[in-house]
């Protein structure tokens, strides 16, 4: 028995990456790089300016008004409520998950600068990657989210207690599904990615599991308590964050 406690903990220094050796390596850039960043991120930028364009305002429309009973009974929780500072911790949950998957594979990258007693070119080439590939799984899932705004044009909750009112702005008809959610959900995972690929220790994996579940779900609980986003929003909200992560880490080549 003490063998196997002893195992254990020498088990959580190890790289997860040696303890599964073929699941993930790491990734590199290539020249198409660049319009992967730069395509998703501009069309993205189009489709939020385009809104009163793409999003017709159906609950002004008295022949289809919107009404609490055609809301599916799952969602019907998310109503009535509106409470006005849950609507700023979402923001900071979402900003900080976002700040963690730029600055945690950076700074991992720094720590094995310094027990190398020096930053190679290498580890440059490496951080610069990661903070691309970072950039590129945030920016595809903007565009991603935003054209489930455009197809589904689903009414915030809040909308549902004033429509004729709260119902004219086409802004309030990206409900569906939460770009917040969605936000912390592909940061974060994309963060695992990339400390795994890094050959993190198993450690560290499991605190900064433990922190991208918290903000993930403190992100969907904050925009239901402030009446921005249905329980189905939120929840396709991180699946669709979490699989955008793994289709951009899918994209890039590994390294052999």
């Amino acid at each position: 028995m003490k063998r196997q406690i002893l195992n254990f903990f020498h088990s959580l220094g190890k790289p997860a990456q040696v303890l599964a050796p073929q699941v993930f390596r790491p990734v590199r850039l290539v020249k198409k790089d660049f319009w992967l960043t730069l395509i998703p991120g501009l069309l993205w930028l189009a489709s939020v300016r385009s809104r009163s364009l793409l999003i017709t305002p159906s609950c002004i429309d008295p022949n289809h008004p919107c009404q609490k009973e055609s809301v599916f009974f799952v969602d019907q929780i998310s109503m009535g409520l509106n409470i006005d500072p849950a609507d700023a911790y979402s923001f900071f949950t979402q900003n900080l998950s976002v700040i963690l998957a730029i600055a945690l594979p950076l700074l991992w990258n720094l720590n094995r600068a310094r027990v190398r007693r020096g930053l190679t070119l290498r580890i440059v080439r490496e951080s610069g990657a990661d903070f691309f590939i970072a950039l590129q799984a945030i920016l595809w899932n903007g565009l991603f989210t935003e054209t489930s705004h455009w197809i589904s044009q689903r009414a915030r909750p809040f909308v549902y207690s004033d429509p004729l009112v709260l119902g004219l702005d086409p802004a309030h008809y990206t409900s569906f599904y939460s770009g917040h959610t969605s936000v912390s959900a592909v940061s974060n995972t994309m963060v695992l990615l990339l400390l795994i690929t890094r050959r993190a220790p198993t450690w560290l994996l499991l605190i900064d599991l433990a922190v991208a579940e918290t903000l993930i779900f403190s992100t969907a609980y904050f925009r239901m308590m402030s009446a921005r986003h249905f329980l189905t929003d939120v929840l396709c909200g991180a699946v669709a964050g979490i699989l955008t992560a793994f289709f951009v880490f899918a994209l890039h080549p590994k390294e052999t």
